[in-house]
């Protein structure tokens, strides 16, 4: 009698640990699926935002995490400055290697691109604005900052160019940059503008240069 009690109590317990091992196992299981469910929406987030040639982050998105920076400019004492980049002759790439050109011309972009996100900082936006043309957020930047920061890419494009399959392609870039100061209020369009028409005196002036202009400072 007392062996047969002592052996439903353990089947009793044999089957709470079975029924335990079970929930646990269970919502292990769940938890594994809901990690990686979230690690594909980030991944696909991740997708949707970025160019998928270069990497840098596409138009809309460039401009979502764009506004949300500038709109603390409106109470905060920060600067923002904004620049418009545009790879000059890039249409030449298709007039000099013909039916090759499609493939050179994308791995142009692509090194541009590489070269532009060894340069900037974490906290910077750089996106892909339309065909060869790229833009710039600079961050908690003050005009002399850019500026420099500019420069700098400017010489290092010039200087090293690209790597198209067995030679070296000079490259350079025609830029337009815009910068603001808070608290203010201002728009991505608006200092896109300012920068648009910077860029477009910098090429009329001969290309491979920069001209800035300030929001902050007379024009």
């Amino acid at each position: 009698m007392n062996v047969s009690k002592h052996a439903r109590r353990l089947n009793g317990w044999d089957t709470l640990s079975l029924y335990a091992a079970i929930v646990t196992s269970f919502s292990l299981t769940l938890s594994r699926i809901m990690l990686n469910n979230a690690r594909i929406h980030q991944q696909l987030a991740l997708l949707a935002s970025r160019d998928s040639l270069t990497g840098a982050l596409n138009r809309r998105a460039f401009y979502e995490k764009s506004d949300a920076l500038l709109a603390k400019l409106k109470r905060n004492v920060a600067e923002v400055s904004v620049c418009l980049i545009d790879l000059d002759h890039f249409t030449r790439i298709h007039d000099t290697y013909g039916h090759t050109a499609i493939r050179l011309g994308d791995e142009v972009l692509k090194q541009f691109s590489n070269m532009v996100q060894s340069v900037i900082r974490s906290d910077d936006l750089f996106g892909r604005y339309g065909g060869e043309e790229f833009v710039l957020l600079l961050n908690n930047s003050n005009l002399q900052d850019a500026q420099r920061v500019i420069e700098r890419l400017r010489s290092r494009c010039e200087s090293e160019g690209v790597q198209l399959d067995q030679q070296r392609l000079a490259m350079t870039f025609s830029a337009g940059l815009s910068h603001t100061r808070g608290p203010v209020e201002t728009t991505l369009t608006r200092l896109l503008h300012t920068a648009d028409q910077c860029l477009y005196a910098a090429k009329a002036a001969g290309r491979n240069q920069f001209i800035a202009q300030s929001e902050a400072l007379p024009a």
